[in-house]
């Protein structure tokens, strides 16, 4: 169902200012890079808080990357049924404190990525582990490196 009105026509209909409080349930002015409309209004100017570090970069890289890897690697489940299911291939490696290979599964690695970006995004900090597994899954979804 579309609107009856877009917002400039209603402006049109009706030209006093909005009160933006009011329309919104979430006070948008504090958002990073949002102006508000500019009807008559004092348009608020915004300093930006946070800033995204290399390492929050080099993660949504990372995340990236997997998705893109994931995207180039997937076989269909049933190949005399096309349009089916896809799977996509775990990663394997060794660990030497298991004795032997480990199957590891995709969405698992991203799964971890996500809560890594979602941890750097509440501007806490990683631990020296968490980087290096991450150093560890990029040279497998970018190089394929084990």
């Amino acid at each position: 169902m579309k609107p009856k009105y877009k917002i400039k026509d209603w402006l049109k209909i009706n030209p006093k200012p909005i009160d933006i409080t009011k329309v919104y349930p979430i006070d948008l002015t504090v958002k990073k890079g949002w102006k508000g409309e500019s009807n008559g209004q004092e348009v608020p100017t915004i300093t930006p808080e946070w800033k995204m570090t290399e390492i929050h970069k080099k993660i949504k890289h990372l995340n990236h990357t997997m998705i893109m890897w994931a995207e180039n690697n997937k076989y269909e489940t049933n190949p005399g049924n096309p349009g089916s299911d896809w799977t996509i291939p775990p990663r394997i490696f060794y660990n030497e404190l298991r004795g032997g290979e480990v199957i590891s599964e995709w969405k698992d690695d991203l799964t971890f990525v996500t809560k890594l970006d979602r941890m750097l995004s509440d501007g806490k900090s990683l631990t020296t582990k968490e980087l290096e597994m991450c150093n560890v899954l990029y040279k497998f979804y970018r190089h394929g490196v084990v």
